[in-house]
């Protein structure tokens, strides 16, 4: 029994397991301590006893007699004439022997189909189970922050509340959404002990799994018509209802020869004693064959031969109807896992992080207390759900993943309960059996002569191992026979011109640079070239090449702060004239913004004025004078020039000879007015900011640079900026600063993108999407179609000699933007690996390394 438990685990580890030690243990105790596999384990072994008694005679029959001649009286006392016989004789029915034991063999074949289900159905209920659990509990930790946020959120509230800041209302939804989250995670812990309890009985034992998280997919590229194929050639139910329509049919056969006579062969040995002539005792043998006439057969089996034609009919019809309901239910699971793989890319990859971003920006500007209270929980909401439903399609992903590879394991079982149920040959050595496929789908094997269940073609032998082997088993070269070592693969001349001769060395595949042992769980697999077209297998040569690493994050826009303007007075008064009305208005450099009248700015164009005057009527005059005069007229100008009086202005006072009542500002930029802080008529102090005007035709990128791409960030950089609403329209800036302190609860790094704004399309406070290309350089660079990754390894399949494909470890770098990641490790420069059907040859990969491992261990 643990022999055979071992091998199934065996079997299914690289098929149905995730690499996890833990469930690898449950799958085991599943298997092992299962009441209903053991009942039709014990079920299988009758009804393989039944083949050798479908075959056996009846009872022969076994005859005593006496005879006595003349009788005087009804006696059997001893008279003059008196013989006794004993014989024995035995029924041989005749054609009837092969059908029974067909019928037995077919019933027999059934029942491993039907221990193999159950297998299946178990492991995959278990596996269920599992991912429920896993699914509840990453539920759980999602709703345990979620809580923390809210509970964040109602310190804060009850705070303002008391202060006058925040209002009772918010305090009171804050404490609803609160304990909506407590209800639902009090409901999730029930489920999740629920689910724990459900799974100990299947597995029969009593400890937990501390898995919290669902593993990250691998979405395989893979053809939809070989899952298909894979589907409908293995699947169980379809396979016992073939079964039932041959036994149906041989059932007919065996009835339909009840009309054949069957023979009794007898033999006897008689004693006669012949008292009245003298002799004492005659001994004799006598032989008997005998048969019956079945006369009364259209009588008594005729009807029952009708009512089993029906019955074949409606088996027929069974047969039928589970073909066309499982291709249905196959198509639909195919076309689901594009569904599922598009879903979790679009949760992954777009929803949660931009509604992360968007939680955390509202955060921010909520303790700021420019964003209300709900705009809050909408968010959380929001990514509550988002959250919960990218746990919800990995779930249903994994669930049905392992529904189509449950089709492969069950190939792989029915190979386990062939070498557990049917007897060996030999014990010294094993004799291959010859197997059969099918041309145009070699997904279908079988062990005997017939028809595809797919196509209805005939099914055609399969070269065995033991073939390939002897194929491999010797190569031929080329030797001097005067420098031996000097050699060829082909036919040549020596360096002395002879000719050389050939010999004999070791098979294809010596030489191979590759290890068949070098990944735990798979193995090299042949396949032609045949079998790689209608695989569409397809490779592709490991060359260098020009590689960029390409760095995608989400960017906020905000104004440059080299270009923003603030216009201030240095002067008291009054604002007697407002030329810009509004907030957001656009001016132009040197537009009028405002008029103030103060009373100190008349004084000092008074002050000016009267220097002016005094220097015309000084002229001529006293020579020092006059300098003196000039000089307090030069600093009355440079006074008011300080006061922000233009040049202009100083010009038509001077022309003019008159003060100006009210003083024009004009602005120093074009651009937005983004603030403004004074009104027509108010009285403005020395100092005070009046406006603020931003000028937006250069504007800043602040991109968030997670910690694993901080090494590929450098100043100067190119960047390329894209808004998802406005598809086609690429904005180009230079990365001119990063920020030497990382956000603690981010984990990123605040890198500024310059970006000119001409056309006016960025505005503050956008997001945008950012690409940063860093250039790697020239690289060995595998495709990224031809890495199987699990999370704990990563293996490409290569190309070896005479259609030998092997699984290689390797050891990657960065990922280009163009599809390609950088080889560290395990690729030479040209190699061919496989980039298309990998999933098909990862599935033969295993089983091959799996029935490898299972046969060897068994031989030990």
């Amino acid at each position: 029994m643990k022999k055979t438990i071992l091998f199934v685990i065996l079997l299914i580890s690289p098929l149905f397991s995730d690499g996890n030690d833990q469930i690898f243990m449950l799958q085991n105790s599943a298997l092992s301590h299962n009441p209903k596999i053991a009942a039709m384990e014990r079920e299988t072994h009758m009804m393989k006893s039944r083949i050798e008694w479908s075959t056996a005679l009846e009872d022969p029959k076994i005859k005593f007699g006496v005879n006595n001649l003349p009788v005087g009286s009804y006696s059997f006392t001893e008279e003059d004439m008196t013989s006794k016989e004993i014989g024995i004789s035995q029924m041989i029915p005749f054609g009837k022997l092969g059908s029974r034991k067909t019928i037995a063999e077919k019933e027999y074949e059934k029942s491993l189909l039907k221990l193999k289900k159950e297998r299946v159905e178990i492991l995959h209920e278990l596996r269920m189970n599992i991912y429920e659990l896993i699914y509840t509990r990453s539920s759980i930790i999602i709703l345990e922050e979620i809580k923390k946020q809210i509970k964040l959120l109602i310190d804060r509230e009850v705070a303002a509340s008391k202060s006058g800041e925040g209002t009772l209302a918010n305090v009171l939804k804050s404490n609803i959404e609160y304990n909506m989250a407590e209800e639902e995670l009090i409901n999730l812990i029930q489920k999740e002990e629920e689910i724990s309890q459900k799974i100990n009985y299947l597995s029969g034992v009593e400890t937990g799994i501390d898995l919290q998280e669902l593993p990250v997919p691998e979405f395989a590229d893979s053809s939809a018509d070989d899952l298909k194929n894979q589907i409908l050639a293995s699947n169980p139910d379809l396979k016992i209802a073939k079964i039932e329509q041959d036994i149906s049919k041989e059932e007919i056969s065996l009835r339909q020869k009840e009309y054949i006579p069957d023979i009794e062969v007898g033999v006897s040995y008689m004693q006669r004693d012949d008292m009245a002539n003298g002799m004492k005792r005659d001994d004799m043998i006598t032989g008997m064959v005998s048969m019956n006439i079945p006369i009364w057969f259209w009588n008594k089996n005729m009807p029952m031969i009708n009512e089993m034609k029906t019955k074949n009919t409606a088996v027929d019809n069974l047969y039928k109807d589970r073909l066309n309901d499982l291709t249905s239910r196959t198509d639909i699971i195919v076309s689901q896992l594009s569904r599922w793989q598009s879903l979790y890319k679009l949760y992954k990859e777009k929803l949660i992080p931009q509604t992360e971003l968007t939680l955390e920006t509202n955060l921010a500007r909520y303790r700021t207390g420019s964003v209300e209270f709900m705009p809050v929980i909408d968010n959380i909401r929001m990514l509550l759900r988002y959250r919960k439903d990218l746990n919800m399609a990995l779930k249903e992903y994994y669930s049905f993943k392992k529904y189509i590879i449950a089709v492969i394991l069950m190939i792989a079982l029915g190979g386990f309960l062939v070498l557990q149920f049917y007897p060996h040959q030999h014990d010294g050595e094993t004799e291959e059996k010859i197997l059969y496929t099918c041309p145009m789908h070699p997904q279908i094997v079988q062990d005997k002569p017939g028809d595809c269940p797919i196509c209805g073609m005939k099914l055609v032998p399969m070269e065995r191992e033991a073939d390939k082997a002897a194929k491999a088993e010797k190569k031929i070269m080329y030797r001097s026979t005067m420098h031996p070592e000097q050699t060829s693969d082909v036919p040549a001349k020596d360096s002395m011109g002879m000719d050389m001769v050939p010999f004999e060395v070791g098979g294809e595949n010596a030489g191979d640079s590759h290890d068949e042992s070098s990944i735990t769980g798979l193995a090299p697999v042949t396949i032609s070239d045949e079998k790689r077209l209608m695989m569409g297998l397809n490779f592709e040569t490991i060359k260098t090449r020009s590689m960029y690493k390409e760095i995608r994050t989400s960017t906020k826009i905000v104004q440059d702060e080299t270009r923003q303007y603030r216009v201030t007075t240095k002067v008291s008064g009054y604002v007697e004239n407002l030329y810009v009305n509004q907030t957001g208005q656009f001016v132009k450099k040197g537009a009028p913004l405002l008029s103030i009248y103060s009373p100190e700015l008349l004084a000092a164009q008074q002050e000016y004025l009267s220097a002016i005057k005094a220097q015309s009527n000084l002229a001529g005059m006293d020579q020092s004078m006059a300098g003196s005069i000039g000089d307090i007229a030069e600093s009355a100008r440079e006074r008011l020039r300080l006061l922000d009086i233009t040049d202009s202005q100083l010009a038509k006072i001077k022309s003019s000879g008159q003060v100006t009542r009210a003083v024009t500002l004009f602005s120093p930029a074009s651009g937005y007015v983004m603030e403004k802080t004074v009104l027509e008529g108010q009285k403005i102090m020395e100092n005070d900011a009046l406006m603020v005007i931003v000028d937006l035709s250069r504007v800043w990128g602040e991109a968030d640079i997670y910690e694993s791409d901080i090494p590929y960030i450098r100043t100067g950089m190119q960047a390329e900026l894209t808004l998802s609403y406005w598809p086609g329209k690429v904005f180009k800036g230079r990365i001119t600063f990063i920020s030497p302190f990382l956000d603690p609860e981010a984990r990123t790094l605040k890198a500024r993108i310059e970006i000119p704004n001409g056309d006016l399309v960025l505005k503050p406070n956008m997001f945008a999407d950012a690409k940063i290309n860093y250039a790697i350089g020239e690289r060995l660079a595998v495709p990224e179609s031809a890495v199987m990754r699990t999370g704990t390894r990563d293996y490409v399949f290569i190309a070896g000699d005479h259609d030998l494909i092997v699984p290689y470890i390797v050891k990657l770098g960065a990922r280009s933007g163009d599809g390609y990641y950088e080889v560290i490790s395990g690729l030479k420069k040209g190699e061919r690996v496989v980039i298309s059907a990998n999933f098909l040859v990862d599935s033969e990969s295993s089983l091959k390394a799996a029935f490898k491992s299972a046969v060897s261990a068994q031989q030990k």
